[in-house]
């Protein structure tokens, strides 16, 4: 079963079996608000489904699907994973939104829209490389790429790329050095975990920095099942004041088959998140802070430019 109780803005209390589950799908409320979709079965005894249960659905389907949503969540994709890889029995689809091969056919079957199975033994995803935790991190960009999460991965993230070095030498670093893509221990026997080391030297505006900083970046490269990639760096300022002080952490997350795009092979969802992780306490946080997000704002903005010149899907 899938219950739910919540006395806020008025009673709702739900329980479904899983076999009148027919997909779950992330959305929002009010825009803002990340939120879950249930949508059920349309079902005469739905009310006597489970004795003292109440709560109307927040919508319903032309074909009489009951759709209920539930935000507010602290983690709204980690309860979603979690709430689809419990499933064992039978597994809950999950709404890919690929454009209907047949709308004459779609109609007459008068069925929701296509899904994937996710695999139940997929386990919750937990980084191995950063030390912030999920609320530490602060979404810096998100937007849909008009490129396959396959694309990015083969043509971005694969040793001896020559878009990595083409972007490094657009933002007049020097000395770049990229190491090779190594296997490391990963979370789950059914998903793939790679570690490479990347320096390079890089400018420095700050009046209180020299004109040049070393940088090390470590990247990990996490193959999350067959939907999702992710990307984390930590990244240390060698020569700046107080740079022994902090550690950027840096995450991309590469979603195939978002539910805003349209064909799920040719577009991808790029969230990136950005977190400043002091290792040692010093008097100049705030503004470290302030003045690293920023940054991370132009570079990552600067990539998304050099991602659509050069790798969009025509």
């Amino acid at each position: 079963f899938l219950c739910f109780h919540s006395e806020v803005g008025g009673s709702l209390r739900v329980i479904f079996p899983l076999v009148d589950i027919v997909l779950i799908r992330e959305s929002s409320h009010w825009l803002v608000n990340p939120a879950i979709s249930v949508f059920v079965k349309s079902d005469p005894r739905a009310s006597q489904r489970v004795d003292g249960c109440k709560g109307k659905p927040t919508s319903v389907e032309s074909n009489g699907t009951e759709v209920y949503q539930f935000a507010s969540f602290w983690d709204r994709d980690a309860s979603l994973e979690w709430l689809v890889n419990t499933k064992s029995t039978p597994p809950v689809p999950v709404v890919v939104d690929e454009p209907r091969k047949n709308k004459q056919q779609s109609d007459e079957n008068d069925s929701p829209p296509d899904t994937f199975q996710i695999t139940p033994k997929l386990a919750p995803y937990k980084s191995t490389l950063l030390k912030g935790q999920d609320k530490d991190f602060l979404i810096i960009h998100e937007e849909i790429m008009p490129l396959s999460a396959e694309t990015f991965l083969n043509r971005w993230l694969v040793d001896d790329s020559e878009l990595v070095p083409s972007f490094h030498a657009q933002l007049n670093h020097r000395d770049l050095q990229i190491g090779k893509w190594g296997e490391c221990a990963a979370p789950s026997p059914i998903s793939t975990t790679e570690r490479r080391t990347i320096t390079f030297v890089a400018a420095c505006s700050h009046w209180m920095c020299p004109p040049e900083t070393r940088v090390e970046e470590t990247q990990t490269l996490y193959r999350h099942g067959t939907k999702l990639l992710i990307h984390e760096a930590t990244l240390k300022s060698l020569d700046i004041p107080y740079g022994e002080c902090f550690i950027l952490e840096v995450r991309w997350k590469i979603q195939a088959g978002d539910q805003h795009a349209l064909n799920s092979a040719t577009r991808c969802r790029a969230q990136v998140s950005l977190n400043v992780h002091f290792v040692r306490r010093c008097v100049w946080e705030s503004k470290i802070k302030s003045g690293a997000i920023s940054e991370m704002k132009i570079v990552v903005a600067k990539c998304m430019e050099f991602i659509h010149e050069h790798m969009t899907v025509l």
